[in-house]
């Protein structure tokens, strides 16, 4: 075990549409731990307050957005590309200015090889309408994004490296 390690209790949860950990209804709650080899080894540890969304075992890639707000997004709002859910909101957190927003998101593999030093992501929070001589258009990623907020991203097929940073 590493300093890296993180350890918390599973509970029965539901948030944001979705239900986790049912069965320590029945069982009771546990210890749930994500090992990190990486890192220097200690004994000594401080629980998580809650679970964490992505740990090391998914394959992905975190990647960090800068925004002047939060909007409607929260941590587990959904990220989509070509409206298929990829990847989800992890944290976030005022950028060491206190101007902007620094979000934290987690793109699952392989749909991480899809981010780009050109990809740009926008809010898909709420639903786009459109009124025009040949009717009326309601485009939304979907009805989580709608209720929860979402973000959505375009790419091009230059790729940034591990631990990517845009904006």
């Amino acid at each position: 075990l590493t300093e890296n390690t993180r350890f918390w209790v599973v509970r029965a949860t539901v948030s944001g549409g979705q239900v986790s950990a049912l069965g320590t209804l029945l069982s009771g709650a546990y210890i749930g731990i994500d090992p990190v080899r990486e890192g220097k080894e200690t004994l000594e540890f401080i629980g998580l307050e809650k679970r964490p969304l992505v740990t090391t075992d998914v394959p992905g890639q975190h990647y960090m957005l800068t925004s002047p707000t939060l909007g409607s997004l929260d941590i587990g709002s959904p990220i989509f590309y070509r409206k298929i859910r990829v990847g989800e909101v992890v944290d976030y957190n005022f950028d060491e200015t206190g101007e902007a927003i620094d979000i934290k998101v987690f793109i699952h593999a392989p749909h991480h090889d899809n981010i780009s030093t050109a990809t740009k992501f926008w809010n898909a929070s709420g639903i786009d309408v459109t009124l025009d001589a040949t009717g009326i258009k309601v485009d939304t990623q979907s009805l989580v994004s709608i209720i929860q907020g979402g973000i959505v991203f375009r790419s091009d097929e230059r790729r940034v490296g591990e631990g990517g940073t845009t904006s």
